[in-house]
């Protein structure tokens, strides 16, 4: 991250001391989402996901539907020496691009095809849009998760 970077987090509550809550909690999660992106300025209605993710991270659904995944996935890499977490992360990063995620892991396609094709049918995932938004949902949690001091 950029140590010079000044984030800023602004809230879209309305005015009046009734919303102080609000915007003050908006504020406070539109700046994490400034942190996560390493973005200058983000306002909460332009946050994306984070607009759900941010304030539902400590529900206890969330959580159980996170550590789950989590749990499935490093016990897998924890077993067989495999590098699904890190492919997945990457994975992610990259936009599902399998040919740029080869590059970065400094690895061959077929074999980051094959990490993710061993991920999806780890959590019985059907190669799908919805399978999709799943993958990017964990790893989104991941990173909130790995950031908590911020919020």
């Amino acid at each position: 991250l950029n140590k010079n970077l000044r984030e800023i987090g602004i809230s879209d509550a309305g005015k009046g001391l009734e919303n102080l809550g609000s915007a003050v909690q908006e504020s406070i999660y539109a700046n994490s989402s400034c942190h996560l992106n390493q973005a200058e300025r983000i306002r909460f209605r332009d946050s994306g996901s984070d607009q759900i993710l941010l304030p539902m991270r400590s529900n206890p659904w969330v959580k159980k539907y996170f550590d789950g995944i989590m749990l499935k996935i490093t016990t897998y890499d924890a077993l067989h020496g495999a590098k699904l977490m890190e492919t997945l992360l990457e994975y992610v990063r990259n936009n599902g691009d399998m040919k740029l995620t080869a590059q970065k892991l400094f690895q061959h396609s077929n074999t980051i095809r094959y990490r993710i094709d061993k991920i999806r049918k780890l959590l019985n995932l059907a190669d799908d849009a919805d399978s999709l938004a799943q993958l990017y949902l964990f790893v989104r949690l991941h990173e909130i998760d790995q950031n908590s001091d911020l919020i």
